[in-house]
């Protein structure tokens, strides 16, 4: 039950990935103050970060079903294929136990809220309403050097601001995760660190893309050191120089690179083994 929003306030709660909330907290600054006392209908989602293992298990408890009949296509033309009907939304009291065993896990002192839906849509968790229970609330008072937030399109809109909306760290770690503490440990220093500063993060995602998933288990402590040691773009002009982009060549590349750049001895030894594991060229 919540108490705080008027009862025309839609209110919903939903599981998210620790690492999108910073990320969801940015995109929602550059919306103006929730006016408690308007009229306007406003959505509102209440945000229970759990860790991403904890996600994967939970989050696959809400998905929506849909019952679908069973049909046979009687034709491969994509213009005559009929469109499913959409789920509906959960309901209160729906998954309650999948519920309780969340905010068991969960850190209460992490749940936020923001002033529009999360990305639950795309991971098919939808959110459930929170029941309504309004109290007037005290209201905060003016500020009188209050800035309104830029238009994202409008004049003096940076545009390093403009690629961090849209291309980020906080995006892409779904698809490149921390393989283990160590990893994790590099990945939120390097969030921390080097998160907003969009030269630094271009360069990053182009190693991603050039750097194989095979090298996931050092691949954010590398990403750190080079970012640290001001190498990223010396890192990024090797690899891409090294045309056939073979697992065994990149991690002979890294393994140079690291070295003359002073990585500790665990990093060393991870990229070492690592390459060792590849076929020759």
């Amino acid at each position: 039950v919540q108490s705080f929003f008027p009862d025309h306030f839609n209110v919903h709660v939903a599981p998210v990935r620790m690492a999108e909330v910073d990320l969801l907290i940015r995109e929602s600054l550059h919306l103006p103050p929730l006016d408690l006392n308007s009229k306007d209908v406003v959505d509102v989602m209440v945000l229970v970060p759990l860790t991403n293992n904890r996600f994967g298990q939970y989050a696959t408890q809400l998905e929506r079903r849909t019952e679908l009949p069973e049909r046979r296509l009687k034709s491969t033309d994509p213009l005559r294929l009929s469109l499913y009907p959409r789920p509906a939304p959960h309901e209160i009291d729906t998954d309650a136990d999948t519920w309780r065993e969340i905010f068991a896990v969960s850190e209460q002192e992490n749940i936020v809220y923001v002033r529009r839906p999360a990305r639950a849509a795309e991971t098919r968790v939808s959110g459930i309403v929170i029941a309504d229970g309004f109290s007037d609330p005290v209201g905060s008072p003016p500020v009188d050097d209050y800035v309104p937030p830029v238009d994202i399109d409008g004049p003096g809109y940076d545009d390093g601001e403009a690629f961090l909306n849209y291309f980020n760290l906080w995006s892409v770690v779904e698809y490149r995760q921390p393989k283990g503490e160590r990893e994790f440990e590099a990945y939120q220093k390097l969030t921390e660190n080097y998160g907003r500063k969009a030269e630094t993060v271009q360069w990053i995602l182009l190693l991603l893309i050039r750097i194989s998933p095979w090298f996931d288990p050092i691949l954010w402590r590398t990403l750190l050191l080079s970012a640290e040691r001001e190498m990223l773009d010396k890192v990024s002009s090797e690899l891409f120089a090294n045309d056939d982009g073979h697992p065994y060549n990149t991690g002979n590349i890294l393994y140079g690179l690291l070295k003359d750049s002073g990585a500790d001895d665990a990093l060393m030894e991870d990229v070492k083994q690592l390459t060792e594991k590849v076929t020759p060229v």
